[in-house]
């Protein structure tokens, strides 16, 4: 079932095993995920959380700040998982991954974990905060500076398209570089990370720095990205995997 908060990317799914709850890069609404549901199999209810100042939230003032975001989602999330008793993975793509990261940790805490965490190319929360924060650059700059990393979730050449989406990106880009990560009482949720970047140091990289945000098992998500199809099907193949363990693994910690 959809829902203003979030995207039901498989309306005809007749009988869901397991729920993917996903949060998109900065800027970007749920149709960026849609390809989550046409390569998972069936039986994952792939969701994408719609956050407000898109699609139909529009009217709502975007989010700046990491826990408006998290009473926005948590409770919805937790509310939502209650009514579909299934169990159920978070994923979050890009600077999207500490959102997912917090609401993890706030259902956790509200005795409803996920599975797993998924994380698409981002690094650990604890190195959040940029040196150079994109979200107070002047204009023109920003869309350079988005243009550079491919972070662009519209097409750049397009003057209309850059006024109407510049409050939403601004906002979810303050959101993230002002996001302050709290270390104390992390969660147990195990984290399957997909590295910014290729190479094994920055595979290395990645792991020890999600493994300062949990006391879950943190391993590494077999694809190499997710530009091409064949990466995409690696991915929905690793969701796949993690959404048949069995629903107390997430209490499994390590050491």
């Amino acid at each position: 079932m959809g829902s203003r908060w979030a995207s039901d990317h498989q309306l005809t799914a007749s009988d869901p095993k397991a729920l993917l709850y996903s949060l998109p890069k900065p800027g970007a609404g749920p149709s960026d995920h849609a390809w989550l549901a046409g390569l998972t199999p069936d039986w994952l209810q792939v969701l994408t959380f719609r956050l407000p100042g898109r699609e139909n939230r529009f009217t709502e003032p975007p989010l700046s700040a990491m826990p408006a975001l998290v009473a926005d989602l948590a409770e919805r999330c937790a509310e939502d998982v209650a009514i579909r008793g299934l169990p159920f993975l978070l994923l979050g793509d890009c600077g999207g991954a500490y959102g997912a990261y917090e609401v993890a940790r706030a259902l956790e805490r509200a005795g409803t974990p996920p599975l797993s965490l998924v994380v698409l190319g981002q690094s650990g929360p604890a190195g959040a905060r940029p040196e150079h924060p994109l979200h107070a650059m002047p204009a023109e700059e920003l869309w350079q500076a988005l243009a550079e990393r491919a972070m662009a979730p519209f097409d750049l050449d397009d003057p209309p398209a850059r006024d109407f989406f510049e409050p939403m990106v601004r906002a979810d880009l303050t959101l993230i570089e002002t996001y302050t990560w709290d270390p104390a009482d992390p969660p147990a949720v195990p984290v399957t990370v997909l590295p910014p970047g290729t190479g094994e140091d920055r595979a290395r990289q990645a792991v020890a720095a999600w493994s300062a945000a949990t006391t879950g098992q943190v391993s590494l998500l077999p694809a190499g990205g997710t530009a091409t199809e064949a990466d995409r099907r690696a991915v929905c193949a690793e969701l796949a995997r993690l959404a048949r363990q069995p629903a107390a693994g997430h209490r499994t910690r390590k050491g």
